[in-house]
């Protein structure tokens, strides 16, 4: 407490006292100059240079001292007037005690000698005061004789003629005659005051005549001052409250300075906050100008500058916080519903306020409640062109961003295992071998492709991407099954429904995995199409951030949605714009979208996620972002990573059922006990099939004007085929692969075109 009172101390040293020290100086110098006026006019008598000098100290303090009225009604105004006329007559009151104890009463009490000189050279000394006070207690003058020049003893006769000012207390108070001799050289003459002139002071003559035995006489006359009307009320009046003579004085000009002081204070914080308080009307104006002009930073920089300290008490907190609700508005950092109530009360306070926040909201909305913040306006109450705007919003929409799903790097991949191709061919082929790998996962962008995908779709593909039902794939290692998984997977099959897709290439040890992988998805899909998130509903949206952040880590999703908001400038999709413009509208729905996404994730709490219930909120979840059906693909490689997922998932096998949530799994070989509402198919291969397969290849990979019958004749590929299909242990597409690697081991580099004989010159070769 000590170490902040000695701080604060300082605070109010180094900036506020020195300055208003300064300041006050000129009234501290006429505080004190005033007596001194006073005393040259009464003791030295230069009146009028007094009286002037009185006007210009009394203006100097009038001025100094007192606040002009700021922002005042008329009694309080006239009531500040009579307080500060008021404190005025006390202070010059003060200076006049602090004289008159000082000066004045001093001066009463003060003896002139005067020596007079009788007619036979006698001299006579009387001591006449300086001063002779109206109305007060008499002051005795004294006369004394002196013989010391001269040797003849005989009696004065002195006689005193008084003015009508002055009497004594003989039984003539106006004449008064006494006999001096050297049995009574002294004579006590006792005067008292009279009022007779007005005025602060007045000259009166006293006539002395003295006169010897003989008859000679000699007058002489003395001036003396005399208290006039004024000085005297004045003095009489402070008579009953002056204590403590001149202390008491200088302290009441001591307490007239500080209080000049403090007057002086009221009006330059007075003036202060009227300065202040015409800076903070501009700024109300600057910011309500900018934001009619739609320049929101300076309109930033402006309720900043209101929301500081030394302005903020100046201005009403309601009308600060619709300020800043203002600017979160465009910000994007508000939500629906908080966006509605401000429309709502803003339009019948401010409409253009309203109108602008709407034309810059409305195209990230969804069009539902586009119309509901529309009709919250005062359209009547708009200018023109502003009207204009508003009817001119949804005649010309912009394109929305492209679905592009899923992403290319969502499915895992294997580095291919390239194959030596003899010269020949390799120049034929472009270097490119168009039969199929050992893995699939080796060749995934080929069989993946968008444009001209090498997969091709076998019979059993095209009844599972139809069905709706759970499904067991059996076929052996080779046969085509992971190469089926990953093109579900990738969705080859957009042309006939959307799918959100989860693949998993292993086994499924816990029941938790499968909820939080299918998050991610989601999260990834939210954070690879932000500008969807403008047009879900406030509900969906805050369903679908209540699931992500139970089925992950809260803080690993808000770092997610963060990440994705800082860097949205240098987003790869803005790139698929056509125009400037259509980027800049992309760039800021998305800004808006993620925005309020990441307030939901804040916001929000997290559900109960239990078996049962989770793969209904992932449905409604993809339902939300426009997904048809929701799959779960399963490639399983071996028999205990079967049994390890089927023992996970039979606890939530129904709930999978009951929320249409359809799984495929891809087995080895046939699982020996039924599994409830599953189907069985197997993965075979047919003659016809597998030829179609290699020439579908053949045209995806080297061209669709392409024929293989370039690089082979058919009885050589009819072979191959015959041969592929005699193990049933290994998968056909496999083998087909395995003989097409002894047949280029087998043909000599300058090979242009396989026949039947190489082909069989392969099979009868050692090791074969």
């Amino acid at each position: 407490m000590t170490s902040g009172f000695r701080s604060s101390f300082r605070r109010l040293w180094a900036r506020q006292l020195p300055y208003r020290a300064i300041k006050a100086l000129p009234s501290v110098l006429g505080v004190l100059a005033l007596p001194l006026v006073l005393v040259l006019m009464l003791r030295i008598g230069w009146f009028f240079l007094g009286i002037v000098l009185l006007v210009i100290i009394l203006s100097l303090l009038i001025t100094s001292f007192f606040p002009r009225p700021i922002g005042q009604h008329a009694l309080e105004s006239f009531l500040s007037s009579l307080l500060m006329w008021m404190i005025l007559w006390f202070v010059l009151m003060a200076l006049i005690s602090l004289f008159m104890t000082m000066d004045w009463k001093p001066r009463a009490t003060r003896f002139t000698v005067r020596y007079l000189h009788g007619p036979s050279s006698e001299t006579v000394e009387a001591f006449i005061p300086d001063l002779i006070l109206a109305n007060a207690d008499p002051i005795t003058a004294v006369i004394r004789l002196n013989r010391t020049n001269t040797t003849v003893l005989y009696p004065i006769t002195i006689t005193f003629s008084l003015p009508a000012g002055l009497q004594t207390e003989a039984p003539d108070p106006q004449e008064l005659t006494a006999a001096l001799s050297d049995e009574s050289p002294v004579l006590f003459l006792p005067l008292r005051g009279r009022v007779i002139t007005e005025g602060l002071w007045s000259i009166q003559t006293l006539v002395l005549r003295l006169q010897n035995t003989s008859g000679a006489v000699r007058e002489d006359r003395i001036s003396v001052q005399l208290e006039g009307s004024w000085m005297a009320t004045l003095r009489q009046a402070l008579e009953g409250w002056r204590w403590g003579e001149s202390m008491i004085s200088m302290g009441i000009a001591l307490v007239s300075a500080v209080g000049g002081l403090a007057l002086q204070y009221v009006r330059e914080r007075a003036e202060r906050e009227l300065r202040l308080q015409e800076h903070v009307n501009r700024a109300h104006n600057e910011f309500q100008r900018s934001f009619e002009e739609r320049n929101f930073l300076a309109a930033r920089n402006w309720l900043e500058q209101l929301k500081s300290p030394e302005w903020k008490d100046l201005i009403s907190a309601a009308v600060l916080e619709r300020m800043e609700h203002l600017i979160q508005a465009v910000e994007g950092r508000l939500s629906d519903q908080q966006l509605e109530d401000l429309l709502r009360d803003t339009a019948r306070i401010w409409p253009k306020a309203a109108a602008v926040v709407f034309l810059h909201v409305a195209p990230l909305v969804s069009p539902q409640r586009r119309q509901v913040f529309r009709q919250l306006l005062w359209e009547d109450q708009l200018p023109p062109e502003l009207q204009d705007e508003i009817a001119r919003l949804n005649q010309q929409p912009l394109a929305p961003q492209p679905r592009r799903w899923p992403p290319a790097d969502v499915l895992p991949r294997r580095r291919p295992r390239s194959r030596h191709l003899p010269e020949s061919l390799s120049r034929q082929l472009n270097g490119v071998d168009p039969f199929p790998a050992l893995r699939a996962e080796e060749e995934q962008d080929r069989l993946l492709d968008p444009a001209r995908p090498a997969f091709w779709p076998h019979p059993l593909y095209e009844r599972l991407i139809r069905s709706e039902s759970p499904a067991l794939v059996i076929g052996p290692p080779g046969s085509g099954r992971t190469a089926m998984a990953l093109a579900i997977a990738q969705s080859l099959h957009l042309d006939i429904r959307r799918d959100l897709i989860l693949y998993r290439p292993g086994e499924v040890e816990r029941a938790e995995d499968l909820p939080e992988e299918f998050s991610r998805l989601i999260l990834r899909f939210l954070l690879d199409h932000p500008t969807w998130l403008t047009t879900l509903d406030p509900k969906e949206r805050s369903f679908i951030a209540c699931f992500l952040k139970t089925a992950m880590h809260p803080e690993v999703v808000e770092a997610k949605v963060a990440s994705t908001l800082s860097r949205l400038d240098n987003a790869q999709w803005l790139n698929e714009a056509q125009n400037k413009e259509q980027k800049d509208f992309w760039r800021q729905q998305a800004r808006y979208g993620s925005t309020q996404f990441l307030r939901e994730i804040q916001n929000t709490k997290a559900m109960e996620l239990r078996a049962g219930t989770w793969p209904e909120a992932v449905t409604l979840c993809a339902r939300i972002l426009g997904f048809q059906q929701v799959r779960l693909v399963l490639d399983l490689e071996s028999i205990p990573a079967a049994e390890q997922t089927i023992g996970t998932l039979k606890p939530m096998l129904i709930s999978l059922l009951q929320a249409k949530l359809q799984w495929i799994m891809f087995l080895p070989q046939p699982w020996g006990e039924e599994i409830m509402l599953a189907d069985q198919e197997e993965l075979f291969w047919t003659r016809e099939q597998l030829g179609e397969m290699i020439h579908h290849r053949y045209r995806m990979i080297i061209g669709e004007h392409r024929s293989l019958t370039e690089i082979m004749d058919e009885d050589g590929l009819d072979q191959m085929i015959k041969h592929a299909l005699e193990d049933r242990r290994e998968g056909a597409p496999s083998r087909l692969g395995r003989l097409w690697e002894r047949v280029l081991e087998t043909i000599p580099q300058d090979k242009v075109q396989i026949t039947l004989e190489d082909v069989e010159k392969a099979l009868n070769a050692p090791g074969s």
